[in-house]
């Protein structure tokens, strides 16, 4: 007969699994391919795009040629990925399974990271493994459906859905390599952070990921040990730091050469000029103490066009809604009470093993809270002091959620087990179901269907790939223009329901001119901004002059 606890093992990560695999199936939609706002999909040509991985440093592709603004180069492991999956499913379904393979790594993540930093203090806790695994698993599902992660899957980016799969695992070989070093640990540390590489695609969320691994090693330096002595403590964290950076090498040190070009260049395109300041203040909006703490973001106020009926809607109106409501509203009451009773109870006992998680909650509140007094201060004194990260940091939602996200979820846990180990065998389990059917209130809509936008979920017309197939048989040395030139913005809609920043260039060998690449080349915006002109003026010699220019750049 198994006994409580061993059943709690073999449960906990079923109930993950399930969690997962039902809000795939419930939100997949067959016969479409998930495409639109921002997206990575080099399943359109996977040798193409894992060549421009490789090779990522110098992007002819892109326009007129560019230097990485960004750090494509970390997107090697996620074409790899990609290469896997595709053995096993269709081209439409891959990108589908890939944003969901995430949200599971992530979830399955944490409920490793709970078990492993409240075992780290089981003693002090006299907590049951029964009462850590029921907690961790709770503390997993709190990851997965707060509303900060919602925003951010509901129109998902890879780079955010792997910094999400990314925290946890990270931060779990790190305790384990810090309290238990060996050689097998610190492998399976640089494994770990290479394995999620592709949130480096966008640079700041690996700054992000790193405050974290800074907060952790700092709870671990100020610790006392009568074993060992702080130089060695302040060894091994140079070490464990070390081992991070030197897995991210490969498209951290070509990005930090071109950092100073590419961040002159990025403040001067025409679109950050005009988007960055609108971008944070919609931002702003949202920066009150009420919605940061119940983690409601500018997507929540996002106006997206209904392209079937001409209007603009609210993008997540049916989750507005749901958080607007009184009983929803009530529950997140009831789950920050929670997290406050853990929060307070770190700060109160001085708890170095989950001090490090407060600090997170904390840093991250702070960056989030731009428009709470005190707080907005120091958020706007950053923007001040440091433009260049003002400008990477323009949306800090989108970089500082996850982040807020687990440092409440690991808060939350712990007030979760606090409550847990003052209850009897019966409260115990009505207390667990309670807080059980308010997480699932609180995703009710994911439910649904709800969980990815239905925007995003679209038919594919095969000419997309026709296309590909012509292209791909046609020379490379030339470049495609993309026309109408009738905006400078990089936000398309097509009338068969796609819409954002486009997807073309993932299937195309030849280079490609369109308004995406602007933010990062001003070379590619003036070549639009004469293009333009041209057409404007029916001016047919400047015209092929143009296109002479194009040409004279290969």
């Amino acid at each position: 007969m198994i006994n409580r606890t061993r059943f709690l093992r073999i449960l906990a990560p079923i109930v993950l699994v399930a969690l997962a695999a039902f809000l795939f199936i419930i939100n997949y939609k067959s016969g479409t391919w998930l495409v639109g706002w921002d997206n990575i999909m080099p399943e359109f040509n996977l040798g193409l795009n894992l060549k421009r991985a490789v090779y990522a440093v110098w992007q002819e592709y892109r326009g007129l040629g560019l230097y990485d603004g960004m750090a494509h180069a970390a997107n090697l492991m996620h074409t790899l990925y990609i290469w896997f999956l595709v053995f096993f499913l269709p081209l439409n379904m891959l990108r589908y399974a890939f944003i969901f393979l995430t949200y599971l790594v992530g979830g399955l993540g944490m409920y490793a990271f709970l078990r492993k930093i409240f075992s780290l203090r089981q003693n002090q806790n006299h907590a049951t493994e029964a009462s850590l695994i029921t907690t961790a698993v709770i503390g997993a599902v709190m990851y997965m459906v707060n509303p900060a992660i919602i925003q951010l899957y509901f129109a998902p980016l890879e780079v955010f859905a792997v910094h999400f799969a990314a925290l946890p695992w990270i931060l779990f070989c790190l305790i384990h390599t810090l309290y238990s070093p060996s050689h097998k640990t610190y492998l399976a540390l640089f494994i770990m952070s290479f394995l999620f590489s592709p949130q480096g695609f966008v640079p700041t969320i690996f700054v992000i990921c790193m405050i974290a691994v800074g907060m952790v090693a700092l709870g671990y330096l100020l610790q006392k040990s009568d074993k060992e002595r702080l130089f060695s403590r302040i060894k091994r964290v140079v070490v464990v730091v070390s081992i991070i950076l030197a897995s991210q090498a490969f498209w951290l040190l070509p990005y930090l050469k071109g950092l100073p070009q590419t961040t002159k260049v990025i403040q001067k395109t025409r679109i950050n000029e005009f988007s960055s300041e609108t971008l944070y203040q919609r931002n702003k909006a949202r920066g009150d103490l009420y919605n940061v703490l119940t983690m409601k973001g500018f997507m929540l106020d996002t106006l997206e066009k209904d392209v079937q009926n001409g209007k603009n809607v609210f993008f997540m109106k049916d989750w507005k809604d749901h958080y607007d409501s009184i009983s929803v509203s009530l529950t997140m009451y009831v789950l920050i009470g929670i997290g406050l009773i853990g929060l307070i109870r770190t700060f109160f006992k001085r708890d170095l093993f989950l001090l490090p998680y407060a600090g997170i909650y904390t840093i991250a509140l702070v960056f989030l809270a731009s428009n709470t007094p005190i707080l907005a201060y120091i958020s706007n004194l950053f923007r001040t002091m440091f433009p260049p990260l003002g400008e990477a940091f323009r949306i800090p939602f989108t970089k500082f959620a996850t982040l807020f996200a687990y440092g409440f979820s690991v808060l939350f846990s712990y007030g979760f087990l606090t409550i847990l180990n003052k209850l009897k065998k019966i409260k115990w389990a009505g207390f667990v179901a309670i807080i059980s059917l308010f997480l699932c209130l609180l995703a009710y809509p994911a439910f649904k269907g709800q969980f990815i936008s239905s925007h995003l979920k679209v038919k594919l017309p095969t000419d997309y790939l026709q296309l590909f197939s012509y292209m791909n048989a046609q020379p490379e040395n030339g470049r495609v223009v993309l026309l109408p030139a009738n905006t400078f913005w990089n936000w398309e809609y097509r009338n068969w329901g796609q819409r954002g920043s486009g997807f073309l260039w993932y299937g195309l060998k030849q280079p490609l001119l369109m308004r995406a690449f602007d933010p990062w080349s001003l070379e590619n915006e003036q070549f639009y901004n004469e293009l333009s002109h041209a057409i404007n003026a029916e001016n047919l010699p400047y015209f092929e002059k143009i296109q002479h220019l194009v040409y004279a750049r290969r």
